[in-house]
């Protein structure tokens, strides 16, 4: 499989996250993180550990709001193999999906954060 011998999740780039994350939010950068779209088929191929790595990244950098959002896109879409032109990646229709999906999230947390007239 392609996942390999090195680690799954780098530390340096968790790192390299964080910081970046505490830069925005210094600035007053609002950030959204995206979690994209696998395939289940794919997610079968991922190793144990790797799946624990990615899920205490994913805990990490939700415990640094307010620096971030997290739009998880994994769970709308994994199951449904008629949107992928391969196991990680959407096809045409697919990626028109995650987009109005994703906007409608964006949106969501725009207008639950607008300060009221």
């Amino acid at each position: 499989h392609h996942f390999g011998e090195l680690p799954f999740v780098d530390s340096r780039a968790v790192t390299y996250l964080e910081r970046a994350l505490q830069l925005a939010h210094a600035n007053g950068a609002r950030v959204g993180l995206v979690r994209y779209p696998v395939s289940s088929r794919y997610l079968a191929g991922v190793p144990p550990d790797a799946r624990t790595g990615v899920q205490e990244l994913i805990e990490r950098v939700e415990r640094a709001r307010p620096y971030a959002v997290t739009f998880d896109g994994l769970d709308p879409f994994s199951v449904r193999q008629e949107l992928f032109a391969a196991p990680d990646h959407l096809n045409d229709e697919g990626a028109k999906e995650f987009t109005r999906w994703l906007r409608t999230a964006v949106e969501t947390v725009d207008s639950a954060e607008e300060p009221a007239e």
